[in-house]
């Protein structure tokens, strides 16, 4: 008996150790299996899908980068964003990690040649005074006679600072004062944490309905 009850106590300890010890960022098996997905499965989320609107909806965590599969990861954004945005977060492929891609346009070469680049555990940790009111539109919210349309304009600071991780782990802040550029990493980082551009417009409305106008 008292054999017994010293295994059934270990045992237990085991359990309770290897809890404790479990990475709260390590891949998980469903997220390993939308970073190396085949490209015809890779693909962008549709907020009119339920399911992938609650996955739209959740906030996001931050990542290790002692795993390369987020590396990994930002490239193939980077990829499938290219067609028609100018920025994606990785909630809207389905992996609900602080990870974001965005073209560069304060950095272009040409007119049509703005570099794409992504960034790691990004926070937005200033914003400016002064806000602008820009188009704005989604990747995750699709255009068409299938769905119904959603577009318009939203408010966003002319500028902001990010703090974030490069591949490397290397941490930076940078102040985006290009206020396009900027508008695009506002859009994104909102994405991590479950906000579509819509439902700062909403607010908007609202507050245009209280006071009247």
């Amino acid at each position: 008996m008292n054999r017994l009850y010293i295994t059934m106590i270990l045992a237990v300890v085991s359990v309770l150790v290897s809890c404790q010890t479990k990475d709260p960022l390590a891949v998980t098996d469903a997220e390993y299996a939308v970073v190396t997905a085949p490209d015809n499965e890779f693909r962008i989320l549709n907020v009119f899908d339920r399911s992938d609107s609650l996955l739209l909806r959740t906030p996001s965590i931050d990542v290790d980068l002692s795993d390369t599969i987020w590396n990994y990861l930002a490239h193939r954004m980077c990829k499938i964003a290219q067609v028609d945005g100018v920025g994606i977060a990785a909630p809207q492929v389905g992996v609900n990690r602080r990870i974001i891609c965005v073209q560069r346009w304060d950095k272009k070469v040409a007119d049509d040649d703005a570099p794409w680049e992504f960034y790691f555990n990004p926070q937005i940790v200033e914003y400016s005074d002064s806000v602008a009111r820009r188009n704005d539109g989604c990747l995750s919210v699709p255009d068409g006679d299938v769905y119904p349309q959603i577009d318009g304009f939203s408010y966003r600071a002319t500028w902001v600072k990010v703090a974030y991780s490069d591949a490397d782990g290397v941490s930076h802040e940078e102040k985006i004062t290009h206020q396009y550029t900027a508008h695009i990493f506002q859009h994104e980082i909102d994405h991590l944490n479950g906000i579509m551009f819509f439902d700062r417009q909403s607010v908007e409305n609202a507050v245009r309905n209280l006071q009247g106008n």
